[in-house]
């Protein structure tokens, strides 16, 4: 068992933009789980995170709050709060705040 909370945790900043707390890492004791990292992020209005992909995971993006646009291979996509957006190994995604307040997601990378 691992508990925590938020407050607990240093945030951090990834891929040129966006704010994280690292919430789960598979180098903090997760070896026998699938589960690389889970994140709680947030871009201000304006920002965004520059293009990148995974090779090894998947990645789910759970919108929380606010307005952006996340573009995958090429295509962009408009995110709302409760999207769900689930990013295939190998492919570049980046996302862009479009709102006028924070846009906050959790994010979740699972290893193939």
């Amino acid at each position: 068992m691992k508990k925590l909370h938020t407050s607990q945790i240093q945030e951090t900043v990834v891929h040129g933009g966006a704010k994280r707390k690292l919430l789960i890492a598979k180098d903090q004791g997760h070896s026998s789980s699938h589960l690389q990292t889970m994140n709680d992020a947030h871009l201000e209005p304006g920002e965004t995170f520059e293009p990148h992909a995974h090779a090894d995971s998947e990645e789910i993006f759970y919108f929380l709050e606010g307005y952006g646009e996340m573009t995958v291979d090429g295509e962009t996509f408009d995110i709302t709060p409760g999207g769900v957006i689930v990013i295939e190994k190998d492919e570049q995604h980046s996302v862009k705040n479009t709102g006028e307040e924070t846009l906050r997601f959790i994010t979740v990378r699972v290893l193939h």
